[in-house]
């Protein structure tokens, strides 16, 4: 038997909405320090709502590591052991300022449940494979921190946009690519389940930082060699909604 239980609770003008998923047999108190803590939702970017009204300071206090990225889509954001970073249009990473704000960001406290080891050659698609074998099932939430050597990998990042916003296919024709090879570094990111299909991105997100945390980007494609893999299962998802205006004039029912 499996119990959900959704809260409502009204936070800094925005509306926090919790889902629980777990089994009886796991205790309430335990739950709670395991969770994934999300603000908006990916459905919102694809419909241009750009801007948000959740500070970083405020997004600090719920996770250690994760992605996003922030208002007017100005760089891709990458957090892995407590430092926030912000990767700009050209690749360049530096610490996020708390007082920026986001229209979407995914963060939790890092906890790995699994550690496992890469010590063979896989590109991206091969990676994927490899870490299915290794989750238990696909219907549960994984965030994922990986750190190795990467023979190559391609990444993104895109340009601070202007008002009034383009379509996201307009943003993503815009975007930097960045190539590194023969780097050492970690990737940042989450393995989504179906169900979450436009609250969040289903399947595998990674975003990348050096180890000298000065370039990275949203990964799109890579080698890698050799990695440490770390796996953290999540027992809940808790979910900011905006209060901004346009995320609620934004119409979700259009296709």
């Amino acid at each position: 038997m499996i119990y959900r239980a959704v809260s409502w609770t009204l936070m800094t003008g925005v509306l926090l909405v919790t889902l629980v998923f777990c089994s009886p047999v796991v205790p309430r108190e335990t739950i709670s320090g395991d969770s994934v803590f999300q603000v908006s939702t990916l459905q919102a970017l694809f419909k241009g709502v750009y801007d948000g009204d959740f500070s970083y300071e405020e997004v600090m206090k719920h996770g250690d590591f994760g992605l996003g990225t922030f208002n007017a889509l100005d760089g891709e954001m990458v957090a892995v052991e407590g430092i926030f970073y912000r990767v700009d249009y050209y690749g360049n990473a530096n610490a996020v300022d708390p007082s920026r704000k986001t229209p979407f960001v995914t963060v939790k406290h890092f906890k790995p449940d699994m550690v496992l080891e890469i010590r063979d050659s896989l590109d991206y698609k091969e990676f994927k494979t490899r870490l299915d074998s290794w989750l238990k099932t696909k219907n549960k939430i994984y965030a994922i921190k990986v750190h190795g050597t990467f023979k190559s990998i391609k990444a993104r990042s895109v340009p601070r946009l202007k008002k009034p916003y383009p379509p996201i296919e307009k943003v993503i024709k815009d975007q930097s690519i960045i190539n590194f090879a023969d780097v050492k570094g970690t990737l940042v990111g989450f393995r989504m389940p179906a169900f979450m299909n436009n609250i969040n991105q289903p399947g595998y997100h990674f975003h990348f930082i050096t180890d000298d945390r000065q370039k990275g980007g949203h990964a799109l494609d890579f080698i890698i060699e050799n990695a440490l893999v770390e796996i953290d299962e999540a027992r809940d998802f808790r979910l900011i909604i905006p209060g901004t205006k346009d995320f609620q004039e934004a119409d979700f029912y259009a296709e």
